[in-house]
């Protein structure tokens, strides 16, 4: 049952080009290890940025950073107020490694929520006309040289702090916890 929930929910964050399937294994899948699935969410939410731009301004309280149990708690309350969900788990069971079924129905359910979502709202914008006389068509962008040099050095230093980053978690020896029920 579970290898076939994950089985669907592996291709639909395929079709949203996951790529930190080496940060996981499949036994942290299999065993329900909370940032593993707070990951997944993480990914689907920033997959679906129009509608999850949404959801964070009609819901003060809706919030994607932080630990993985708010994160749960979270989309567990946004899933039940647009969609009328009914949790499997609560947000203290989340945090437990176990439940992987809940928490795989749970990422799947959160993904169908918001592509209906952003349908919902694609549906609903209609393109506006520009007019002469409202102003509203594209202006040229304009770019000075001075402006271009000021922007150079702050992503030359994101670029650098990224890159030390990555280095320093590739540096990190991981252990995998071995799963002979699997």
């Amino acid at each position: 049952m579970e290898k076939v929930a994950f089985s669907t929910l592996q291709q639909k964050l395929v079709s949203l080009r996951f790529d930190g399937w080496d940060a996981i294994s499949e036994c942290d899948v299999y065993t329900g290890a909370p940032y593993c699935y707070a990951l997944f969410m993480r990914h689907i939410l920033s997959s679906f940025p129009t509608a999850t731009a949404a959801l964070m301004r009609k819901h003060s309280w809706f919030c994607i950073e932080g630990e993985d149990g708010a994160l749960a708690s979270a989309v567990l309350r946004v899933l039940a107020k647009e969609c009328g969900y009914k949790a499997r788990i609560t947000p203290l069971q989340f945090r437990a490694k176990k439940y992987a079924a809940a928490k795989m129905a749970m990422c799947s359910d959160l993904f169908d929520c918001l592509r209906v979502l952003t349908a919902r709202h694609a549906s609903r914008a209609k393109p506006r006309r520009a007019t002469v006389a409202s102003g509203d068509f594209p202006r040229p962008l304009v770019c000075y040289s001075a402006d271009v040099k000021n922007l150079e050095q702050p992503l030359e230093a994101q670029l650098h702090s990224l890159d030390e980053r990555r280095r320093t978690l590739n540096a990190v020896v991981r252990t995998a916890p071995t799963c002979a029920s699997l």
